[in-house]
């Protein structure tokens, strides 16, 4: 009847509705309402995501997402002020690469300008030494010193023909060295910069080599005051030491003086020089090479 109809419709309004209340408690309960909320904090921010469909099924999810804006500023600060120090410490290491090769570099060209002029002094005072001791004496250097003595008021003072050639003798061997003494000199001014660079061992041999042209003055004044030829042993270190390979260039202790000397010399300066020459060769080549290819 009507009364039993309008009793089941309404007892099936009733149980929908409490379903559709159920429905909506659950949903709420796991997430799903509200579908989107966003919400802007001072320092933070919070997202809510309802629950995604998943192979035809619903998978509830509530994602919160949370970012600290001051200790973001304070890290992203950090990595900053290590990127800098990095560059910095990046700059410095190739600056100090770059300063240390081009130093090296000066260094090498010092030393190779160095070696180059005391080789070139040393082979001067070799030759100079050579001409000094040169046992023959020319008779337009006696001419010359005679001059010269006459000039000086020596030659009248001197006691017979004897006493003059003597005299004579000794003064063409002092022009001799004087015509040396720009090469003394050379060598001379060659020290300082053979031991900054080098070594004590090259400033020594420079200056032993440069000690015989005072070597063969003294002898030369020796002979002058012993002309008479009194005592046989000095007579033969005399003439040792003004004369060149006399009695033999073994037995000669001026002349083994002066090739050990230059042998120092040489075995200093000679491999700076070759190297640089190897250098200069082998770039040559590469760059031929280069140009070829």
């Amino acid at each position: 009847g009507p009364g039993g109809t309008d009793g089941a419709v309404g007892h099936r309004r009733r149980s929908q509705i409490a379903a559709r209340s159920d429905y909506a408690q659950r949903t709420y309960s796991l997430g799903r309402a509200p579908p989107k909320a966003i919400t802007f904090g001072a320092a933070s921010v919070v997202v809510r995501m309802a629950g995604a469909r998943v192979f035809g099924g619903v998978m509830p999810a509530s994602c919160i997402a949370t970012i600290d804006w001051s200790a973001t500023g304070d890290m992203l600060q950090g990595l900053g002020a290590m990127l800098g120090a990095g560059t910095v410490l990046a700059a410095a290491i190739i600056g100090s690469n770059t300063f240390n090769t081009w130093r090296q570099q000066k260094l090498s060209e010092r030393r190779i300008d160095q070696a180059e002029r005391i080789l070139t002094a040393t082979y001067k005072v070799r030759r100079g030494l050579s001409r000094v001791r040169s046992p023959m004496m020319m008779g337009h250097e006696f001419a010359a010193a005679e001059e010269k003595l006459k000039a000086s008021g020596e030659w009248e003072k001197a006691y017979g023909e004897q006493e003059q050639s003597l005299l004579a003798y000794a003064q063409a061997y002092y022009i001799r060295l004087s015509a040396t003494h720009d090469d003394q000199l050379l060598l001379e001014e060659c020290q300082p910069m053979a031991r900054a660079l080098f070594g004590e061992e090259l400033e020594k041999a420079i200056e032993n080599l440069n000690r015989q042209f005072w070597s063969v003055r003294v002898y030369v004044g020796a002979k002058h005051r012993d002309g008479s030829g009194s005592d046989p042993d000095l007579i033969r270190k005399i003439e040792s030491t003004i004369w060149e390979g006399y009695p033999s260039t073994e037995e000669n202790e001026i002349d083994q003086i002066i090739t050990s000397q230059v042998k120092i010399i040489e075995d200093i300066c000679v491999p700076v020089l070759r190297l640089e020459v190897a250098k200069k060769t082998r770039a040559k080549k590469s760059g031929s090479s280069s140009q070829h290819a």
